[in-house]
């Protein structure tokens, strides 16, 4: 994970993405996830629409 934070502070876009699934899945930081996830979802669909997914099911709570 060090490299793939690295990568992703330096602005490579699919290592944010993946690191926002990585906060997202294995570490259950919603806070995180949203951070990375939407520096990438400027360019990746795959991005926008998890954030999609996230902002439906914080609706339902």
């Amino acid at each position: 994970m060090y490299w793939m934070r690295k990568a992703a502070e330096h602005g490579h876009i699919v290592a944010q993405y993946m690191l926002g699934r990585y906060y997202l899945e294995e570490k259950n930081n919603r806070e995180q996830a949203v951070m990375w996830l939407s520096k990438s979802a400027k360019h990746l669909t795959n991005a926008q629409r998890l954030l999609e997914k996230i902002n439906k099911e914080e609706a339902k709570s």
